[in-house]
């Protein structure tokens, strides 16, 4: 069984713990299923790197691109990468609503729409469905409001998050209710449905999945 977390045996302490509560806060094996065997495959808000090395393991025959706007931490991402020995994934410094995205297979935003606003949120998902071929996939995870105990642990994590430890580009976040997800999908050109990942889990789990029609 592939460990992802000794991808970071090199790194400080700090981004040790970070990583590691990171993937204990979410599932990632349960997206398996979603993700095509080969193509191209771009996480978005890939932070750390720890998705796309995932990705990068479990399909070998496709292409891999990571992209975040924090250098720092795509740099870690990169030398994790080189630690084990991975040649089908890279990592890029950048922000979503300004990069160039090439035509691709799947798209993941993992627990990263929430910080844009409304508008912008709308603007970028039509700029991915975009770039996405025909029956390619986008996979949104965010925050559900049910059940109400979860999100407000979520709200809470969130607030301390961006106001008192500054881990966040912004203070302020945009949740969607999965009403309102589900129709921006659709708007965009996708056929949609949604799986709950959060039981056993602290957070409101929510995925969507969104497939590109033509």
């Amino acid at each position: 069984m592939f460990d992802v977390l000794s991808c970071y045996r090199h790194v400080t302490l700090w981004t040790r713990i970070h990583v590691n509560v990171r993937w204990r806060l979410f599932p990632f094996t349960s997206l398996e299923p979603h993700i095509p065997a080969s193509g191209i495959l771009i996480d978005i808000g890939c932070g750390h790197g720890l998705w796309p090395l995932l990705l990068a393991h479990l399909r070998p025959q496709a292409s891999i691109l990571g992209i975040d706007p924090d250098e720092e931490k795509i740099n870690i991402a990169r030398e994790a990468a080189s630690s084990a020995g991975f040649r089908n994934v890279r990592f890029d410094v950048g922000y979503l609503q300004d990069i160039t995205l090439p035509s691709c297979d799947l798209v993941s935003v993992i627990d990263v729409m929430y910080v844009l606003p409304f508008d912008l949120q709308v603007r970028v998902i039509k700029k991915i469905s975009a770039s996405l071929c025909f029956g390619g996939k986008l996979l949104i995870k965010e925050m559900d409001f049910t059940p109400a105990w979860k999100f407000r642990f979520n709200q809470v994590e969130e607030w301390l998050a961006g106001h008192v430890l500054g881990r966040r580009y912004g203070t302020k976040v945009y949740f969607r209710d999965e009403v309102s997800w589900e129709r921006l999908l659709f708007d965009s050109g996708m056929r949609v449905h949604t799986l709950r990942l959060d039981s056993g889990y602290l957070h409101p789990h929510l995925l969507l999945i969104g497939e590109k029609l033509e």
